[in-house]
């Protein structure tokens, strides 16, 4: 990568709060690419009470749509609305948006888990070293890098296409089963159409 002499390894561990390995069929599986995203594809079943501990950095990884069938019934939630789920008795959790109860589910419907991520230090100096960095770099600072590494400008560059291309070649480079992330639809599309796009995906994206 473009930083790599400065890197700091990660460790990534998702553990799961419900499951078992027979639920496969439904989906909810872990994938990840061990061999790169252009390697093979792998998978484990999602089984409660188990952690997977992966290098969440360089290591392509997602999870399978739980209960594909069903999510004609998931509701349409608004990124900016104050969305949770509750537990209210009886293995049921309901969601609540902005305090409003709305659809309630039996806790064998859901995939919960939580994600942690853990810095690993080659010795104290180097975390020592971590700890004392001062300020942040913007985004333009960092297309100011990739400008230099690629000899295009990322950042005052006419064809804002050409650069994000640019951008997923070279650094981003994802399993081409990974799917489509709808969410950059709007940059993609020029002008009004592009606009309406922006509009309606801001719902979520």
């Amino acid at each position: 990568g473009l930083n790599k002499e400065r890197e700091i390894r990660q460790v990534q561990t998702i553990t799961y709060l419900t499951g078992n390995a027979s639920d496969s069929e439904q989906g909810g599986d872990f994938v990840y690419w061990p061999e790169g995203p252009k390697g093979p594809m792998k998978s484990l079943p999602v089984v409660s009470n188990s952690a997977i501990v992966t290098d969440g950095v360089h290591v392509a990884h997602a999870v399978k749509v739980w209960k594909p069938e069903s999510s004609a019934d998931a509701p349409m939630l608004n990124k900016d609305d104050n969305n949770e789920i509750k537990y209210i008795g009886n293995e049921k959790w309901q969601i609540f948006i902005n305090g409003k109860g709305a659809k309630v589910y039996n806790e064998s419907e859901l995939r919960m888990s939580f994600i942690s991520r853990y810095i690993c230090f080659r010795d104290e100096e180097e975390e020592a070293a971590f700890n004392e960095q001062t300020g942040q770099k913007n985004t333009n600072d960092v297309l100011s890098e990739m400008s230099v590494a690629l000899d295009e400008d990322l950042v005052n560059g006419e064809n804002r296409k050409e650069a994000r291309d640019a951008i997923l070649t070279n650094y981003l480079q994802y399993p081409a089963t990974g799917g489509f992330n709808y969410c950059i639809l709007p940059e993609l599309v020029p002008g009004t159409a592009g606009s309406v796009f922006k509009f309606i995906f801001s719902y979520f994206c």
